[in-house]
């Protein structure tokens, strides 16, 4: 038990906090299969590769979709589950909403990165096309 003062949410407000819940929860079940099935595909193209090499970029594009897309999942579903904790217990309300809203934050913060770096390289991707095209121009 926390050291926080709890509160109990009301029945109107547990409604919409469960509703979130199993809509997180759908949501969390097809991003993990589509981690699993990127995994196989990563894995698989892994194997291929070890007979032609040219298949390792496709091998580790599977295998990094399958590590984000099973970490969304995963933080999707435990955001889930400490909400549904929520509506389905009593006295930690405020508790499994922290633990609820750290499991987003911690989803949240990969997803800043991955398009931090996304940003990064379209600007080093413009910035070679503009070089490339002012040498094309000047020549």
């Amino acid at each position: 038990m926390s050291s926080l003062q709890q509160y109990e949410f009301d029945t109107k407000q547990d409604d919409m906090i469960e509703r979130l819940s199993r809509s997180m929860k759908w949501f969390a079940s097809p991003l993990s299969m589509v981690g699993i099935l990127c995994a196989l595909g990563g894995i698989l193209s892994l194997v291929q590769a070890f007979r032609q090499p040219s298949l390792v970029p496709s091998a580790v594009y599977a295998l990094f979709g399958a590590v984000l897309f099973l970490a969304l999942g995963s933080w999707t579903r435990n955001a889930a589950r400490s909400f549904h904790r929520i509506v389905t217990t009593t006295g930690q309300d405020i508790d499994h909403l922290m633990d609820g809203l750290n499991n987003l934050r911690k989803m949240y913060a990969f997803l800043s990165v991955i398009v931090k770096i996304y940003v990064v390289v379209l600007l080093l991707a413009l910035v070679a096309a503009v070089v490339t095209m002012a040498v094309a121009f000047w020549n």
